[in-house]
């Protein structure tokens, strides 16, 4: 083998490591961040308003103080939502309980309200909508832009 031939066979190694790392790099960089984890997924709640916890649920003096807040989705498309918050108006500690349905669409999350059916109509509220952005579920509350936004960071699987 000459010295020419062994430097072209060097350099070919040196081609076919270097395009196997390229390719290796390109896969891990198509994965999707904003896609949904596996379930069932626990989401803890850590900025409401991006304000980090305890936070203000509104820009009012009388506002709730939100402490903390949990949401578990189950992966068949049930929620069950738990938060705490210091009420001011009428001091003392506040726990809200919920439990809904929910339908997934690529990295966004809308979350179904239960409808009160009263005389011939029908009042269902604002069906919150949410966002998965890498380990964080964004839900805007009001569902229309115009109330408080959730931010849920993925915790712990059970």
């Amino acid at each position: 083998m000459t010295t020419k031939q062994a430097v072209s066979e060097i350099e070919m190694r040196i081609l076919r490591n270097t395009i196997s790392c390229l390719c290796i790099a390109l896969l891990g960089a198509c994965h999707n961040t904003s896609a949904p984890p596996g379930f069932p997924a626990n989401y803890v709640l850590v900025r409401v308003n991006g304000v980090q916890l305890p936070a203000p649920l509104r820009a009012l003096p009388e506002s709730p103080i939100v402490v903390d807040g949990i949401l578990v989705l189950d992966g068949s498309g049930n929620a069950t939502e738990t938060e705490h918050q210091q009420v001011m108006v009428a001091p003392g500690n506040l726990t809200i309980t919920g439990s809904y349905t929910y339908t997934m669409k690529d990295n966004a999350i809308l979350f179904h309200p239960d409808c009160v059916i009263l005389a011939l109509t029908t009042t269902c509220g604002t069906a919150p909508v949410g966002t998965f952005v890498g380990t964080h579920l964004v839900i805007d509350i009001s569902g229309a832009g115009n109330g408080p936004v959730y931010d849920y960071q993925l915790g712990v699987s059970e």
